[in-house]
């Protein structure tokens, strides 16, 4: 900001030429070529400089001067002559609105003079590295409006300026260029009398920023630049980047990406994960996932898991879960990845672990029926009727004896009595059967009795008596047992005596 004072006379010509240029209907002048008061651009142009431009500047000649590179000599000379006690954001204010001037003195002349009738490069300070980094980090950035190339005119101002509203005093003459425009849009946005007035160049004037005003913004009220600019030449200020060579990306972040190609411009992340493709970077996306739950309270922040399953209960969701029912076996080997079971038990080799397996043997019966759920049973035979079937019950009729110790196992036998000893109890063994060889039988040929002979002692041995007919069992006993009797009170064909 310059406090040489400028002779009246020389700034009241020039004054009263761009109002008579004004009453006459438009500006004649090109470029910056008169100054005002303490002495800041006051630029008249009837040409309009289309939006975006095709290429940045990265040199300007200068009057008296010679050529000067645009980002490392010209704009940190004139920003440290134009408003050098500033701090960094209104030096970066500074920077792109100094930019603008200077862009459209090369689009309209090719060159631009030295001093406040258009911006002053010479006032014997050296830049500091504070004026440097303002112009490195707003390299090839410009106003712009409605498809134009905007002036970025600036005055002093107040030098009283104070917050909280940071606006000058009338009484000080320069303060009438100043705009203050927060807010304001479109044609409410107040144009400063500094420039070219109204359509068909509307977008190159769009008011005029007050440098002590600059200072009480970002001071007092923490604005950065663009809120700045916002601030004097309207809410719909764009700005926009040149390209070109003497323009190095900008990396607000320092992390290697241009902001033009990082999706978190102000947080670091050189790698650029996006996980859900929302051109938001995970590095600044409060949802990662994108799955509607926020990061800080997403068991799952990379997966999307809108319903926060945890099966096993461990704080990690089953969708990010290697391990989802926590019984040590990863969830691509297990045979219930839901379901505890460590010993991965499947009795039927179907690939379902018996732990989720609903018809563990399949046999056909779901477990929840099933009198022997891990053997294969459709029949579901259960003799002793207590629950476990007879292929998985180890008594079967349930009278203490183990099946494989049971004489008779589907037969009630605590006992295990076998008369006939033949390895079959007898609560199992059939009375009766066919007669055995040369016996006598019933006529349905069932229960015979064993046919016998009865050798009776005597001198000769001893006579036979058999018998034979048909009848019931019972009565041949009985036959045979009277004619034993008979036989014996008689006397022998021999002669012997019983």
């Amino acid at each position: 900001m310059k406090t040489t004072r400028r002779y009246a006379s020389r700034s009241l010509a020039l004054v009263l030429l761009a109002v008579g240029a004004l009453l006459a209907g438009g500006a004649v002048m090109t470029g910056c070529t008169a100054e005002v008061g303490d002495g800041e651009p006051l630029g008249f142009s009837q040409q309009a400089v289309s939006a975006p431009l095709a290429k940045a500047y990265c040199s300007i000649p200068v009057t008296g001067k010679g050529t000067k590179s645009m980002e490392e000599d010209y704009l940190p000379h004139v920003i440290q002559c134009e408003n050098g006690g500033a701090n960094l954001q209104a030096l970066k204010a500074q920077a792109i609105a100094a930019r603008s001037v200077a862009y459209y003195a090369m689009a309209t002349k090719g060159s631009i003079c030295d001093g406040q009738g258009c911006q002053v490069y010479s006032c014997g300070a050296t830049p500091t590295a504070k004026q440097k980094q303002a112009v490195k980090e707003t390299a090839g950035m410009y106003l712009s409006y409605g498809g134009m190339l905007t002036y970025g005119f600036y005055v002093n101002g107040d030098s009283k300026t104070s917050p909280p509203s940071c606006k000058g005093s009338t009484s000080v003459s320069i303060e009438k260029y100043i705009t203050y425009n927060e807010g304001k849009t479109g044609t409410s946005v107040k144009q400063t009398s500094l420039g070219y007035i109204g359509p068909p160049g509307y977008g190159q004037n769009r008011g005029c920023m007050g440098q002590w005003g600059a200072r009480c913004l970002e001071n007092g009220k923490g604005y950065d630049y663009k809120q700045i600019l916002q601030f004097y030449y309207g809410k719909d200020i764009k700005i926009l980047t040149a390209s070109g060579s003497c323009v190095a990306p900008t990396d607000t972040d320092g992390d290697g990406v241009p902001d033009s190609k990082d999706n978190c411009k102000t947080t670091k992340n050189a790698n650029q994960t996006d996980t859900d493709k929302d051109g938001k970077g995970d590095a600044c996306d409060g949802d990662d996932d994108g799955d509607g739950v926020a990061d800080t309270k997403d068991n799952c922040p990379l997966n999307k898991n809108a319903g926060q399953l945890d099966t096993d209960g461990d704080g990690k969701g089953d969708a990010c879960d290697a391990d989802d029912d926590n019984d040590g076996v990863k969830d691509a080997d297990d045979n219930c990845p839901k379901t505890a079971n460590k010993g991965q038990a499947d009795a039927d080799n179907d690939g379902i672990g018996d732990a989720c397996e609903k018809d563990t043997d399949g046999d056909g019966v779901v477990d929840d029926t099933d009198v022997c759920p891990n053997d294969k049973d459709p029949e579901q035979v259960d003799t002793d009727g207590d629950g476990d079937g007879d292929v998985c019950d180890d008594d079967d009729d349930d009278d203490g004896v183990l099946d494989v110790d049971d004489n008779c196992p589907l037969v009630e036998n605590p006992a295990q009595a076998d008369k006939d000893e033949d390895g079959v109890g007898d609560a199992c063994q059939s009375t009766g059967g066919a007669g055995g060889a040369g016996g006598l039988s019933g006529e349905a040929g069932g229960g015979g009795v064993q046919q016998s002979t009865k050798t009776l002692a005597g001198d000769d041995g001893g006579c036979s008596v058999g018998g034979s007919g048909k009848g019931s069992g019972g009565e041949l006993l009985l036959l045979a047992a009277a004619g034993i009797i008979l036989a014996r009170r008689r006397s022998c064909s021999n002669g012997s005596k019983s």
